[in-house]
């Protein structure tokens, strides 16, 4: 940094002694200049200051020497392609040889002075083209920019408002959906307590159904048991009534034939069929068709069979067979019996039960 400093000292104090014709002392200074720029030479312009050194020796006179350093300049400057040097340095040599009366030479350099000096103006003319150009360029996308910005703006502006109503419409939507959701979801609760109170109100109903069929069948089962009873209670009644009436009319001789014979109605039932086609009209309204199931099944069964399948259906006892059958407990035990050969069940089959697969 200092040599650098004392390069552009010396170079500056060279120029004024110039200026001042003090050409000794100028180039005295420019040869420092030229010392302190040996470990930089960027510090330095060469050209310039060779072309500085070429006009000191030309103010004093020495030609020669101001020749050598204004040629070496011009070389030094093309080289480096500094053409405004090259140009100062080939006006100083014409001037040199001007002042020695050299014409030849000094028209040469001069013709090739202005030729660098042409070319100088032709690569400024070039470069002010450019430039031009460049700014216009530079100008147009300026502008194109500025345009671009505004539209940007615009745009911008637009974008802004349309982002706002998309917001504004994608919270009324979010809005509208959760109170749709909402009703949706009321409604499908709604719907579902409705649902349940109805189940529960089927539920109810087919209970109560069940409970109603389960009174009818109990009553229709004593219907059924209590009508027969009464029916063969009635008949036994009405057989007696005869066989007495008969035997206040008779004589003596004939009362012992009458006891015979009300002796015999009290241990038959003379209108049994009658009373037992009335039996399977009440009985075949609970248990549709079960008799004609049967029959299909064991065609063979006698009506007495038939009676007594009926009467375990009924779930009477043994006991209560036996008064309607006008059999002893005993009887009606053997003839299960029987029937359970007839259906050949063996001793694990539950009568009942397998009774109860006809009635379905």
């Amino acid at each position: 940094e200092d040599s650098s400093m004392l390069v552009s000292v010396y170079s500056s104090l060279g120029q004024l002694h110039y200026l001042d014709s003090n050409y000794t002392q100028a180039l005295e200074s420019y040869q420092m200049a030229i010392t302190f720029s040996q470990s930089n030479l960027h510090a330095i312009d060469m050209p310039a200051v060779l072309i500085n050194i070429g006009k000191s020796y030309l103010g004093l006179k020495n030609y020669e020497l101001a020749i050598s350093n204004l040629d070496s300049a011009y070389q030094m400057a093309i080289e480096i392609n500094r053409l405004d040097n090259a140009a100062t340095s080939l006006s100083w040599l014409t001037t040199s040889f001007e002042e020695q009366g050299q014409l030849a030479k000094a028209l040469e350099y001069s013709k090739k002075s202005n030729q660098i000096k042409d070319s100088i103006i032709q690569i400024e003319k070039a470069d002010w083209i450019e430039e031009s150009k460049i700014k216009y360029q530079f100008e147009l996308k300026e502008r194109e920019y500025a345009l671009l910005q505004k539209n940007s703006k615009r745009r911008t502006f637009f974008v802004r408002i349309l982002l706002g109503a998309l917001s504004i419409i994608i919270v009324l939507l979010i809005v509208i959906l959760r109170m749709r959701m909402k009703a949706s979801k009321l409604k499908e609760a709604k719907h579902k307590a409705e649902k349940i109170v109805t189940t529960q109100k089927l539920h109810e109903v087919k209970t109560r159904n069940i409970e109603l069929q389960e009174t009818i069948e109990t009553i229709n089962y004593e219907l059924v048991s209590k009508t027969l009873l009464i029916e063969n209670k009635n008949q036994i009644l009405d057989s007696i009534g005869s066989v007495l009436n008969e035997a206040e009319m008779s004589s003596d001789q004939t009362n012992n034939q009458h006891m015979r014979q009300l002796k015999q109605h009290l241990l038959r039932d003379s209108n049994v069929e009658q009373s037992w086609e009335d039996f399977k009209l009440y009985f075949e309204r609970v248990h549709t068709d079960f008799f004609q199931k049967i029959h299909q099944t064991y065609p063979n069964l006698t009506s007495n069979d038939l009676r007594l399948m009926a009467f375990v259906l009924l779930q009477f006892n043994a006991k209560e067979i036996a008064q309607i059958l006008n059999i002893s407990p005993d009887s009606v035990r053997k003839r299960k019996q029987r029937l359970r050969e007839k259906l050949n069940l063996s001793k694990g089959d539950n009568l009942l039960n397998y009774l109860y697969s006809y009635t379905s």
